[in-house]
C-alpha cells in the first residue's frame, strides 16, 4: 500500500493490545465529535463495540490473562519495535477495513467499526473503505497463526481481551488531559475539585488495577527487583512493625486499664491470628497463588461493561456531590493501593507495594525513614479492626463497655480539633460542624497509629546505635526527621489551584481538610514533637491537655 498524509482534521487514536502501541486507527476520529453528553456518548459506543466482540462468539467467559499475554508477547517478539512506529506514525501502511484478515471466523472488523462510527452506519461501502494505519501489516496474520485462536475456548478469551483493550484505550482515559480529569484523575484524586492530570501509563495501570487486578500484578512482576533490590527487607520491616505493636499493646497500662483485662486479652488474641502479607509480585511464581487469583478473577467478571459504566458514573456523581474543595475522597483498594487493607473477617492484612516509598532506597542509612510512611498506614488498618472487633464484643455483652477507651479518646480529639479549628479561624465565622458532637473515627485511628509508629521507630533507631543527620538539616535529630518524613508522605495536592481555592475559602471548614488533621492533629498530642521543634507549653501545637494515646511502657 502507498503512503498518504492523514486527511486534515482527522484524529489519530492508538489502540493498545498489550500495553504497547500496536496499530493506529484514524477511523476512530468520530469519537471526538461534539454531543450533549460527550463522555457518555463516547462510552455508549465503546460499550456497544465491546458487546459486538463478546456476542460474536456467543459467550461471556473471561480470558486467562497470563496465557493471553504470553501468546501476544510471542507475536510481538517477532516484530520490529512497534511503539516507536505507532507513536511517530512513520513507516505505516494503509489498508482498508475490508482488506483486514478476520481473526478466525468470528471477529468481523466492519461490525466493530460500525458501532464506533455511527456516521457511516448503513453504508457498508464507505465503512469497508475506511482505512487503517498499520505499523506492521503482518500483525493479524501472525495472530491467526497463534495457538491462542485455535485452542478450545480461547476465542472467548481473545474477544474479551481485545474488547477490554478497545474499551480502555479508546475511553476518556486514553484521550486528552481534559477527558482524563473526568473521571480518571477525579477517581484517584485526594480532592475532587482539584484532580491532577494522569499520564497515560498511570491512568492505564490504575484502570487495569481496578478492573483487571491479575493483569496489574503480572505487569509489575518484572519491575519488582528493578525498583526494590531486596524485597525481603520489606517483609522484615512489616514483621518488625507487627512485633512492636504486640509489645506496645502488652506493655501499655492505658490499653489494659481502659479496656479491662478481659477485653485486652481478647483483642490481643485476635491480633495474633491476623496474617500480615506484603503483596509482592513474587507471589505470582507460585502456581497455587496464580490459580487462586485467576479463579477469583474469572468469577468476578470484572470486564462487564455494566461495571465499567458504574465506575464512571460514580466518579462523575462524586464530582457533582462535592460541595467544596474540602470534600476529600482518596482512592483505596487494589494491588496499587497506598494504604494497607484489613477487611472483614479481619484475617489477612494486605500491604500493597505502594504503601512503601518506592522512590526511597532501602539503604541502611535511610531505611528507618520508611517506618514513618508505612507505620501509620499499617497501624491505621489494625486499630480500625480492633475498634470494630470491640464493637462486636459490646453487642455480645452489655455488662462492660469494650469501646470505653476508644470513645474517650475520640471525644477528646473531637474537642481538641474543634477548638483548634475555631482558633485557626480567629472565631470570625460560625462553625456549623460543631453544633453536635460526632465521632471522628478517622482522626482516632490516625492518632493511635502515629503514636504506636513513633514507639516502633524509636526502638528501631536505638537498636542501630547511630545518630542520623541530613546534610543541610543538621539541627533535626532522629525524632525531628521522623516527623518531617511523616508529614511529607501526607502531601495533599501539588496543584497550585488547590491552595488558591483553599485561600479563597474563609470558612472554618477550610481548616478541617483531611491532611491538616492527619498531620497536625496527632502531632499535637505527642510530647516528642513539641520537644523536637521547641513548641512552648500551651501553644497551638503543644496544648496543655493532650489526648490519651496507647504508648509502649506507658
Amino acid at each position: 500500500m502507498h503512503e498518504r498524509p492523514l486527511p486534515r482534521g482527522q484524529a489519530v487514536v492508538s489502540v493498545d493490545l498489550d500495553l504497547q502501541d500496536v496499530f493506529t486507527l484514524d477511523v476512530f476520529n468520530v469519537l471526538g465529535r461534539e454531543s450533549k453528553n460527550k463522555l457518555f456518548d463516547k462510552l455508549r459506543r465503546l460499550l456497544q463495540a465491546h458487546d459486538v466482540l463478546v456476542e460474536a462468539i456467543g459467550e461471556k467467559s473471561l480470558y486467562d490473562p497470563i496465557e493471553t499475554d504470553v501468546q501476544l508477547a510471542t507475536v510481538f517478539s517477532q516484530t520490529a519495535p512497534l511503539a516507536v512506529t505507532a507513536l511517530t506514525l512513520k513507516n505505516c501502511t494503509r489498508r482498508a477495513v475490508e482488506e483486514l484478515p478476520q481473526l478466525g471466523e468470528w471477529l468481523f472488523w466492519d461490525k466493530v467499526f460500525a458501532e464506533l462510527a455511527p456516521g457511516v452506519r448503513g453504508n457498508s461501502i464507505a465503512l469497508n473503505e475506511t482505512e487503517v494505519l498499520l505499523p506492521d501489516a503482518a500483525l493479524f496474520e501472525r495472530l491467526n497463526q497463534t495457538r491462542l485462536l485455535s485452542a478450545r475456548g480461547s476465542k472467548s478469551r481473545m474477544a474479551n481481551y481485545l474488547g477490554f483493550r478497545l474499551l480502555l484505550l479508546l475511553s476518556p482515559f486514553g484521550t486528552g488531559a481534559d477527558d482524563k480529569n473526568v473521571p480518571a484523575s477525579l477517581a484517584y484524586a485526594l480532592h475532587r475539585n482539584y484532580p491532577t492530570s494522569l499520564h497515560d501509563y498511570q491512568a492505564c495501570l490504575r484502570f487495569v488495577n481496578r478492573f483487571e487486578p491479575v493483569v496489574a500484578m503480572r505487569r509489575l512482576h518484572g519491575d519488582w527487583k528493578e525498583r526494590l533490590v531486596k524485597p525481603d527487607d520489606l517483609v522484615q520491616m512489616v514483621s518488625f512493625l507487627k512485633d512492636e505493636l504486640n509489645v506496645c499493646l502488652k506493655t501499655s497500662s492505658l490499653f489494659f486499664t481502659s479496656s479491662t483485662n478481659i477485653v485486652a486479652r481478647i483483642l490481643l488474641e485476635f491480633l495474633s491470628g491476623v496474617s500480615w502479607q506484603v503483596l509482592n509480585p513474587e507471589l505470582m511464581k507460585h502456581t497455587w497463588t496464580l490459580e487462586h487469583l485467576t479463579a477469583a478473577y474469572e468469577h468476578l467478571n470484572v470486564t462487564d461493561p455494566a461495571s465499567v459504566i458504574a465506575f464512571l458514573q460514580s466518579a462523575v456523581q462524586s464530582k457533582r456531590d462535592a460541595t467544596s474543595d474540602l470534600s476529600a475522597v482518596q482512592w483505596k483498594g487494589g494491588f496499587l493501593s497506598t494504604t494497607a487493607n484489613l477487611a472483614r473477617p479481619y484475617k489477612v492484612l494486605e500491604v500493597p507495594l505502594p504503601v512503601f516509598n518506592l522512590q526511597k532506597t532501602l539503604d541502611d542509612s535511610v531505611r528507618h525513614l520508611q517506618l514513618a510512611r508505612i507505620g501509620p498506614r499499617i497501624y491505621y488498618a489494625i486499630y480500625k479492626a480492633l475498634y470494630f472487633v470491640s464493637e462486636n464484643l459490646a453487642l455480645d455483652n452489655m455488662t462492660w463497655n469494650p469501646l470505653r477507651y476508644f470513645d474517650t479518646t475520640s471525644d477528646c480529639l473531637w474537642d481538641q480539633y474543634s477548638f483548634a479549628s475555631r482558633r485557626a479561624s480567629n472565631n470570625s465565622f460560625p462553625s456549623p460542624l460543631y453544633k453536635g458532637r460526632t465521632r471522628d473515627l478517622d482522626g482516632l485511628f490516625n492518632a493511635l497509629a502515629l503514636a504506636s509508629t513513633l514507639d516502633a521507630y524509636a526502638f528501631f533507631v536505638a537498636a542501630k546505635r547511630k545518630q542520623y543527620r541530613f546534610k543541610g538539616s543538621e539541627d533535626l535529630d532522629v525524632a525531628g526527621l521522623f516527623f518531617v518524613e511523616y508529614a511529607m508522605n501526607l502531601c495533599e495536592n501539588l496543584d497550585p489551584g488547590f491552595d488558591a481555592g483553599r485561600n479563597r475559602s474563609k470558612t472554618p471548614e477550610a481548616f478541617l481538610r483531611h491532611a491538616w488533621h492527619q498531620v497536625n492533629g496527632p502531632l499535637m498530642n505527642l510530647k516528642e514533637f513539641s520537644k523536637a521543634f521547641s513548641c512552648p507549653p500551651g501553644s497551638f501545637m503543644n496544648p496543655s491537655i493532650k489526648c490519651p494515646l496507647i504508648r509502649k511502657h506507658h
